[in-house]
């Protein structure tokens, strides 16, 4: 969902104009439904940003695109808003929102930050939905990590800050079956990693905010 708001749409708007003949359908669906899609064909490519999907031995082929960094979203009045610097210990005796743990690759990212941090988190509010998240965070009802496809619109009763060292990224990428691009889904692949790299070079500028 974070793609759909943020990459997903310009990859989109530049492969229509550019093969305007090819038919173009997006879908939102659960990794527990599009693997299976795109080992029968239903799907010719996935997004995803599951960190223990390599394609090794699965049947599929994984294209990385570009990682997505985490950061730290908090209520504009909390106590380490205007701290110099910043690490995830120092949220370690907060309540917590998070992704679901069976569903999505977030909480697992989040979870081994933590425990490499030395400490269990408290969670508070479960859900997928990161602007869900974030109303809670906006209205103190704990702290939460939120990747930079989020971070960039987030709303502005929240205060969103780097840590040091910072939690890992996602990693961003391309799923197709293992041996066979169709060249509808190599000129996608192509168009996502233009996208991608113009993301990424346009973080550099933006991350000095996010960081203050």
């Amino acid at each position: 969902a974070s793609a759909a708001a943020s990459v997903v749409p310009v990859a989109v708007a530049r492969f229509r104009e550019r093969y305007a003949a090819i038919e173009l359908e997006i879908a939102m669906v659960d990794p527990d439904e599009s693997l299976p899609g795109l080992r029968s064909g239903r799907h010719d490519l996935i997004l995803t940003h599951d960190a223990m999907l390599d394609g090794t031995g699965s049947g599929v082929e994984l294209v990385a695109l570009f990682d997505d960094p985490m950061y730290v979203a908090m209520p504009t009045a909390h106590r380490l808003s205007e701290a110099a610097d910043l690490t995830l210990t120092d949220f370690a005796a907060e309540p917590w929102m998070l992704a679901t743990t069976d569903s999505c690759p977030d909480s697992r990212l989040f979870l081994r930050a933590c425990h490499a941090a030395g400490f269990e988190p408290r969670i508070a509010f479960h859900n997928d939905d990161y602007s869900a998240i974030l109303g809670f965070v906006a209205a103190g009802v704990g702290v939460a990590l939120i990747p930079d496809m989020v971070a960039r619109g987030a709303r502005e009763d929240v205060v969103i800050r780097a840590l040091e060292p910072a939690p890992p990224a996602r990693p961003i990428g391309a799923v197709l079956p293992f041996g066979f691009r169709s060249p509808a889904a190599t000129a996608m692949v192509a168009v996502l990693q233009e996208v991608g790299e113009e993301w990424v070079a346009d973080r550099g500028q933006r991350l000095a905010a996010v960081s203050v």
